[in-house]
C-alpha cells in the first residue's frame, strides 16, 4: 500500500495494557504481529465496544450525520464525552476504532486523523463500488479536543465507526517522533528497466503483430506494430521520465513508447507518459517532457508499457526505461 499505510494492531479486551506495537497516530502504522518493538508511556484501555456514529439513514442513524460522506469530503467527528452511544473519558488521547465503509458508489479509499492536523497521505480503508461493508481496525490519536477527522477521497459512501478502547498517558504526543526513529521509509529516486525481450506482441484487427522477443528485429509490412510489457512500479513513487532505447540500423522508421494505467476491472487505459515520434536512423533515446497522473496507485491501476514502430526490418527495441521518486 506504499505511502497510504493501513494499522491492523488488535488488543486484548478486559485488562488495561502498556502500548505493545506501533499504532496509527496521524498516519504510521503497523501489523501487530511484526511491528517493532513495544513503545512506553500510553496505557490502552479497553472498553465495552460503542457505536460513536453511523451515517446510515434512520433507523441505522448513530450520531448527527445522517447522509453518506462526498467525494473528497472531511467530516469531523468529536470522540470525547457522549457522543453517539459512547463516552469516552475527557484524559482519553487516542483511541482504538473499528471503521466500516458500507456501500461505496466509486472506487475510493479513507483517511482517519486527528482533526488538528493536516490529513496525512496514508489511507485506513480502501473500497470499491458494490462491494460488501468493508471494516478496518484503525487506532487512531485525538486532536487537543478530542476528535478525529474522516476524509473520503471519491463517489459516496456511508460510514459507521465503533469504539473499543482509548488510549490515556502524557507520553502519548510523543508517539510521533518515536516512531519516526522506528520507521524506515525507501528515499530518493529509483528506476524500472524493461529489457526489449519482456515485450510481447499487440495483436490488431488487421493481424499486424510486433515481434520483439529476445530484441529480435521488427518485421512486416508498412504498418505501425505495437507491443506491451507489464511495469511493475513501487506504490505511491511518482513517475519522473520514461525514456525508449532503441536502434534502426536500415531505414528511418517512426518509433515511441508509452506508459499507461489500466483500471482495475474496469474501465480505459490511460496515456500516462509518452516518448516523442522519431524517424532517425541509428542508435535512440527518446526521452518524455510531461507526465500525466504521475503519482502511481496500485490498489486502483496496473501499470504497462508500450513501444510503437513502423514495420521493417531493422529495428531494434533495447530498453525501455522508467524513473521515479520515492515520496
Amino acid at each position: 500500500m506504499g505511502s497510504r499505510m493501513r494499522s491492523m494492531l488488535g488488543f486484548t479486551s478486559g485488562v488495561a495494557v502498556a502500548l505493545g506495537a506501533v499504532a496509527l497516530f496521524a498516519g504510521i502504522g503497523a501489523d501487530a504481529g511484526g511491528g517493532p518493538a513495544p513503545l512506553e508511556g500510553a496505557t490502552y484501555v479497553p472498553i465495552a465496544p460503542c457505536r460513536l456514529m453511523d451515517t446510515r439513514p434512520a433507523p441505522l442513524t448513530v450520531g448527527p450525520r445522517a447522509i453518506p460522506l462526498g467525494s473528497a469530503q472531511v467530516h469531523p467527528q468529536q470522540v470525547v464525552g457522549a457522543q453517539g452511544n459512547c463516552n469516552v473519558p475527557a484524559d482519553a488521547t487516542g483511541v482504538a476504532l473499528n471503521v466500516t465503509a458500507v456501500g461505496p458508489t466509486a472506487p475510493s479509499f479513507l483517511t482517519v486523523y486527528p482533526s488538528d492536523v493536516a490529513r496525512p497521505d496514508v489511507s485506513n480503508l480502501n473500497y470499491l463500488p458494490g462491494q460488501a461493508p468493508t471494516p478496518n481496525k484503525v487506532d487512531v490519536k485525538l486532536s487537543a479536543g478530542g476528535s478525529i477527522s474522516l476524509y473520503n477521497q471519491a463517489g459516496l459512501v456511508n460510514v459507521i465507526v465503533d469504539v473499543s478502547g482509548y488510549y490515556t498517558g502524557k507520553d502519548l504526543a510523543n508517539l510521533q517522533s518515536q516512531l519516526d526513529g522506528k520507521v524506515t521509509k525507501p528515499a530518493g529516486a529509483g528506476r524500472v528497466v524493461i529489457g526489449g525481450h519482456e515485450f510481447r506482441p499487440e495483436v490488431y484487427a488487421n493481424g499486424m503483430r510486433v515481434d520483439v522477443v529476445r530484441q529480435s528485429l521488427i518485421n512486416g509490412g508498412a504498418a505501425l506494430d505495437c507491443a506491451l510489457a507489464p511495469v511493475d512500479l513501487p506504490d505511491g513513487v511518482t513517475v519522473t521520465r520514461l525514456t525508449l532505447y532503441a536502434n534502426d540500423t536500415a531505414l528511418a522508421r517512426s518509433m515511441s513508447a508509452s506508459l499507461y494505467r489500466n483500471p482495475i476491472g474496469s474501465g480505459v487505459a490511460a496515456n500516462m507518459a509518452q516518448t516523442p515520434v522519431s524517424d532517425n536512423t541509428g542508435d535512440q533515446q527518446l526521452v518524455d517532457a510531461t507526465i500525466v497522473n504521475p503519482v502511481v496507485n496500485n490498489f486502483f491501476y496496473s501499470y504497462v508499457a508500450n513501444v510503437c514502430f513502423v514495420s521493417g526490418a531493422g529495428v531494434r527495441l533495447d530498453d525501455v526505461v522508467v524513473e521515479f521518486t520515492y515520496p
